[in-house]
């Protein structure tokens, strides 16, 4: 559809800054806002006497123009964020209504009073660039409406209400384990169970025979690592499972024999474990009964 413009542009400039522009338009394109296109196809037609720049940086206001529109209408203000940072935005909060974690992002949307906080933490479920950008252009943000963290938990809501039989709501353990989730991700951004959930997208409350299936040769290179980090790696695949919150722990520890071989590593690794256990399951106080077994 861009291929006029997408030729001007390969002529004239860099791929990274031609991607500018196209992934604008495909942006505006994917909300079905296509005043953009239109205004820039007449405009490649009549600026036969314009230099190269001055039509780059015409484009780029309409690009701009059209992003705060479609931003607009999603209950954001952007300020003068970039046309890059908007895009990504954007991008992101399509992601948000596609992903099928429908309980983690709701439970996003349930806590918290800072919608650009609430904001932030929906965007690092689905988009690492969009997330990563934030800090450099949140100031920018002027404005974050509530509705729109509320059309999101009513949109996922409304795709658990179709996939579940009548009447199911989600269990209490199921809020609880995500409240634990999201403290232990939010503490632990570099573990393997946030690069399941954020970088791998990976769906929570599968059966522990499905996580280790896909990260169970992860964990086991963990023997490489100090004590405690392999505690916490165990800890937050095991969470991220269906294994009952009263049963993380004795799983948690069963598994340090079942991936390590060496006595003495593993018998560091089951003390570095209580000390996690009794962070995430006993100070969280979330109503996880039962003892933490000893090493």
């Amino acid at each position: 559809m861009f291929e006029k413009f997408a030729n001007y542009l390969n002529r004239w400039v860099d791929s990274s800054k031609a991607d500018l522009y196209l992934n604008a338009l495909e942006c505006l394109q994917v909300y079905g806002f296509t005043y953009a296109w239109s205004e820039i196809s007449k405009y490649l037609e009549s600026a036969t006497d314009q230099s190269t720049q001055t039509i780059l940086d015409d484009c780029y206001v309409i690009l701009g123009i059209g992003l705060d529109r479609v931003l607009g209408e999603h209950g954001i203000t952007a300020g003068d964020a970039s046309v890059r940072a908007k895009t990504n935005l954007l991008m992101a909060l399509k992601m948000l209504v596609d992903d099928e974690r429908h309980e983690a992002i709701i439970d996003i949307c349930n806590n918290g009073e800072d919608v650009i906080e609430q904001l932030s933490e929906l965007m690092a479920l689905v988009d690492d660039d969009a997330q990563a950008g934030w800090a450099s252009y949140i100031d920018e943000f002027s404005f974050v409406s509530e509705g729109l963290i509320t059309k999101l938990k009513e949109l996922h809501e409304e795709a658990i209400a179709g996939t579940a039989v009548a009447g199911t709501e989600i269990s209490k353990e199921t809020q609880e384990r995500f409240t634990i989730i999201r403290s232990y991700i939010g503490k632990r951004t570099d573990t393997l169970a946030a690069q399941a959930i954020i970088t791998d997208g990976f769906k929570l409350n599968l059966p522990l025979s499905v996580v280790m299936a896909n990260y169970g040769k992860a964990l086991e290179s963990y023997a490489e690592q100090l004590p405690l980090i392999a505690a916490e790696a165990i800890v937050g695949i095991v969470m991220i499972s269906d294994t009952p919150l009263d049963k993380i722990a004795q799983i948690s520890h069963d598994l340090i024999d079942d991936l390590f071989h060496d006595f003495d590593f593993v018998t560091k690794v089951s003390e570095a474990m209580n000390s996690v256990l009794n962070e995430v399951l006993v100070n969280e106080q979330v109503g996880v009964s039962g003892t933490l077994p000893q090493a």
